[in-house]
């Protein structure tokens, strides 16, 4: 095995979730399966996590739950057991589960007896997209016979569910949703890229997903669109008209800066903390506004940075 070479996986594109469509798949999900579902959007539990999850390791007075073991397992996937607190909307649908189910699990079967690993509420999750709307285009397919005979029935995808027709006969196309490609895990990325997108830090990310490292957080599990990376671009400062000559930008800047309307006021720091007249030699200095003032040179060859004027009349140091 040491031998042969690793191989690169391309990334596959992730389906997730915004903030609005989170409570039109929570109502679109069956009773049963609601609370489980509410439980790994706002968690980011795995599946063997909620589906091992007990009651007592939920903490309904402090909103603290302990993710120790998956499935039958007492350990997690990371191999690490961690504290997670249970986020406000969560609250009433563990309190519901927890009441309301005859066994220790939180989230069991019917009959109370664990769900099984091979159980997978993919069907589930599509079907409740289906219900809430969430797809992405519907394909129009000619249901007749004579169309299917040939091999390739007549298919069309509209972003809409309008009455078509089938060019070939005239009859009218079936509509059938292309729901969002979606599986249960995708809750969890759909967790950590809403946290994300909400402004929340990235360490604190990874602390809520449980992850050992932050690039996995950042490079798996966080799902940015163009909506996202053009909400940040607008926190960059305004920029001047165009048609604005390049002397008066500079002005603009200048004033945008200091809060005063005339530039030629603006002088370096260091020139605005020296002294306006020589204490010594009773000399006055170069007016500030003057274009010859010495403080607009403050570069000397004295070896000094910062140079100072007074650098200039001691023999000893010059």
């Amino acid at each position: 095995a040491a031998a042969i070479a690793a191989r690169r996986v391309s990334k596959r594109a992730y389906a997730t979730l915004r903030d609005e469509e989170v409570p039109a798949l929570l109502a679109a999900v069956p009773k049963g399966w609601r609370p489980l579902f509410a439980c790994a959007l706002y968690t980011g539990l795995r599946k063997g996590e909620l589906y091992g999850l007990r009651k007592a390791d939920v903490d309904l007075t402090a909103r603290t739950i302990l993710v120790t073991r998956s499935h039958g397992r007492d350990t997690t996937k990371g191999g690490h057991a961690d504290t997670i607190p249970i986020a406000e909307p969560l609250m009433p649908y563990l309190r519901d589960s927890m009441e309301h189910t005859p066994s220790e699990l939180v989230f069991p079967r019917a009959d109370g007896s664990m769900r099984p690993v091979h159980s997978v509420p993919q069907k589930v999750l599509r079907a409740a997209l289906k219900r809430a709307g969430l797809i992405d285009a519907y394909d129009h397919t000619c249901r007749r016979a004579a169309c299917r005979a040939s091999g390739e029935p007549h298919v069309e995808r509209h972003p809409d569910d309008a009455e078509r027709r089938c060019p070939k006969c005239k009859i009218v196309l079936w509509p059938c949703a292309i729901v969002r490609p979606m599986r249960f895990h995708d809750l969890r990325h759909t967790t950590a890229t809403l946290l994300l997108r909400a402004g929340v830090a990235a360490h604190l990310v990874q602390r809520i997903l449980r992850h050992r490292d932050l690039r996995t957080t950042l490079g798996t599990y966080a799902h940015l669109d163009v909506d996202d990376m053009r909400a940040a671009l607008t926190k960059l400062p305004a920029a001047p008209a165009p048609e604005m000559p390049v002397e008066e930008v500079g002005k603009a800047d200048i004033a945008a800066a200091t809060g005063t309307s005339d530039a030629a006021q603006v002088l370096p720091l260091s020139t605005r903390l020296l002294p306006a007249a020589d204490s010594r030699s009773g000399e006055a200095r170069t007016p500030a506004n003057s274009p010859t003032d010495p403080g607009l040179f403050l570069e000397r060859n004295t070896g000094f940075e910062p140079a100072t004027f007074a650098l200039a009349r001691r023999r000893s140091t010059n």
